[in-house]
């Protein structure tokens, strides 16, 4: 049964059962019920134009899975926080087709509703495989960005699965930054605020970030994370300054860790690199984890020879006209990036 939540009251009562549900979730996953309240109360609060629309699965009255959603003031039924949040879906148990099907009747007769905007779907995730029968004529499907991590076993680790080659270019970063000291920083040790805030700055100033990067807002949320144990802070320091730290969810069910955001010294050569390398090597022997390195296909990712999966967009809108002209631009601008790439 298909139930929306349109009121942030009536969702925080029962944020204890869509936190037992976050916690049956088997794929990748960024949207627990505090990172979703936490987003919504610093980037949505203070937003006129936003409208709560909270899917819940239910069966028998028990909350299976959810899906953390709103309609923005362009009538587009969109992720909570999804431009930020590198998985979206559904979390929990896999829906149904009878779901799917009344929660198309749902989309197709709210009148708020102009067009859907699903972004970071992966490949096994019920909407991107089922809903797009039930909406039918104005649905388009495409890979949008692509996702990547490794696997560390308790038993062998992460390195002893490398090549020679590979191995020898990660000791040579290691050794290359072997004057910088690893730290990771985890609830109840104090947030390095303030440590955290120089280091963007610089990025900053140094022209390597925009002046919105890392605001007020999203220092809220990561902090908030921070303090509800699902986001560990880790860190490279030389002469007990800040020059790499990387902002990383965890996820104690899934054994699970997600590198989300980076900041570094530009002038410290492969700093990014040797924190990551310095986590993994901290954690590889403790227990069978799986570490992600969130979207996108950069470059320096395919250093950890990762697994790399699509990731996808699924869009519909109830127009002929607007379906056109809200997918021709991106779909024209994927063609061109794979054309150069």
């Amino acid at each position: 049964m298909v139930v929306i939540v349109e009121d942030i009251t009536e969702l925080l009562k029962i944020k204890s059962e869509i936190e037992r549900v976050y916690t049956t979730n088997e794929e990748w996953c960024l949207s627990s019920p505090s990172f979703v309240l936490s987003s919504i109360k610093n980037f949505y609060e203070e937003d006129k134009d936003f409208s709560l629309f909270f899917v819940l699965n239910k069966h028998e009255e028990q909350i299976e899975s959810y899906l953390p959603m709103y309609i923005d003031k362009n009538k587009t039924l969109r992720f909570i926080f999804d431009t930020h949040t590198d998985y979206c879906g559904v979390i929990g148990k896999k829906v149904n087709n009878n779901f799917l099907k009344d929660f198309a009747k749902i989309i197709k007769s709210d009148n708020r509703i102009k067009r859907l905007d699903f972004e970071n779907l992966q490949l096994n995730d019920s909407l991107l495989n089922s809903l797009k029968y039930h909406l039918k004529l104005g649905t388009c499907i495409y890979a949008s960005n692509s996702h990547s991590y490794i696997y560390s076993s308790k038993e062998k680790g992460y390195f002893s699965s490398l090549k020679t080659k590979d191995r020898s270019e990660l000791k040579r970063v290691l050794k290359k930054n072997a004057n910088s000291a690893f730290s990771v920083f985890s609830y109840p040790q104090e947030f390095p605020y303030d440590a955290i805030v120089k280091l963007r700055d610089e990025m900053i100033s140094d022209g390597h970030r925009t002046k919105d990067f890392l605001d007020s807002r999203f220092l809220s949320l990561i902090k908030e994370m921070y303090e509800n144990d699902e986001l560990i802070v880790i860190a490279n320091a030389i002469e007990d300054k800040m020059v790499s730290v990387v902002f990383t969810f965890k996820n104690k069910t899934q054994k699970t860790f997600m590198f989300w955001i980076t900041l570094y010294n530009q002038n410290v050569q492969y700093i990014n690199l040797a924190s990551y390398l310095n986590f993994i090597t901290a954690v590889e022997f403790e227990d069978d984890y799986r570490i992600g390195f969130g979207r996108g296909d950069y470059a320096f990712k395919g250093t950890f020879s990762p697994k790399v999966e699509n990731l996808y967009n699924l869009r519909y809108s109830k127009s002929k006209f607007d379906f056109y002209f809200t997918n021709y631009h991106p779909i024209k601008e994927f063609i061109k990036r794979l054309v150069k790439g």
